[in-house]
């Protein structure tokens, strides 16, 4: 029998936030920022974040042709000015069956504090890398 085991690293943030400001759209109340001077925050912090997903992931059934010995996948979302998510997108997919349970689990967390610019909320996008290493056991 195979059993999954998850490995999750959130990546400081060189790796998990981008380095530049970049506005998704064409309005001031309705662009995404990437860098701001205050990130999002999950409540209680990184170490939180990765308990809750390593908690409420239920590992999908392995199709016959995934490769999944040691796969990343790469989920990326926007935490609003009120601290919800919107916007979930799988960047770096390892099969379908789990994007939609990455999907799922995202879209389950509580508010963060929002990511905050020039003292006030804005939109900001997080990314999370998930590291998924399969054993067979």
């Amino acid at each position: 029998m195979r059993k999954l085991l998850f490995i999750l690293f959130i990546l400081c943030a060189s790796i998990s936030h981008a380095q530049t400001v970049t506005p998704a759209a064409s309005t001031q109340q309705d662009t995404v920022y990437q860098l701001v001077d205050q990130m999002p925050i999950y409540p209680g912090g990184d170490d939180s974040l990765m308990k809750f997903l390593h908690h409420n992931i239920q590992y999908p059934p392995i199709d016959e042709g995934d490769d999944l010995a040691y796969s990343r996948e790469v989920v990326s979302f926007v935490v609003n000015k009120d601290g919800t998510i919107s916007d979930i997108k799988v960047l770096k997919s390892i099969s379908r069956s789990f994007d939609k349970e990455i999907i799922r689990v995202i879209s389950l967390m509580p508010r963060f504090t929002p990511g905050m610019l020039a003292g006030q909320p804005v939109r900001v996008r997080f990314l999370i890398p998930l590291h998924i290493h399969l054993s067979q056991n």
